[in-house]
């Protein structure tokens, strides 16, 4: 019973503490984008309500990664009451810096974006850059991930009153933040 005890004192060790620099063979994690910005004079009266989403990813052996994420901001107007739902979806590849400990990735990739409940603009798509920096507990990893995104939503034509209005684009990049937790094996 005692050396049973010890096993599994000293596995929870190895996945807890930090130890010398090994290659995972595979690492797979997940995380949650916490808010979002918005850069563009486009979007000045929006608000950020809130931001839900997720982040799947994993790496191979040598340091290559690719990432999945979604993003769903619901956004309120400083001038109506009205709500919208921004749906973001991404996919990238990064690149992970082989150092012992901490761990600083860098990935670009393509996605797109609509606003969920209105008929006054189309799907559109853009580019997604990000750096990721985390520290390594064995072979636990928390990471922070910081994303730039440079993103145009196109305007639809819409008809109010018989007359059809040509909507103008609107430019939602900025930036979101991610947390995230990686298990190697």
């Amino acid at each position: 019973m005692i050396k049973l005890k010890s096993f599994w004192i000293a596995c929870m060790a190895l996945l807890i503490l930090p130890g010398a620099a090994y290659a995972d063979f595979f690492s797979v994690g997940a995380g949650v984008p916490m808010n979002r910005s918005f850069s563009s004079s486009d979007m000045n009266n929006a608000t950020v309500d809130k931001v839900s989403g997720s982040r799947i990813f994993a790496r191979l052996p040598f340091l290559l990664g690719f990432a999945v994420d979604s993003v769903k901001t619901t956004l309120g107007d400083t001038t109506s009451t009205s709500t919208n739902n921004l749906q973001e979806n991404y996919y990238s590849v990064y690149y992970t810096l082989p150092i012992p400990l901490i761990e600083i990735g860098f990935g670009a990739g393509v996605g797109s974006s609509e606003i969920t409940n209105s008929s006054y603009y189309k799907k559109g798509t853009g580019t997604l850059t990000y750096l990721t920096v985390g520290y390594s507990f064995g072979l636990v990893a928390l990471h922070y991930g910081l994303h730039n995104v440079s993103m145009t939503l196109p305007g639809d034509t819409v008809t109010v009153s018989g007359t059809s209005v040509a909507i103008s684009d609107v430019n939602i990049s900025g930036k979101y933040q991610s947390l995230n937790l990686s298990i190697g094996f």
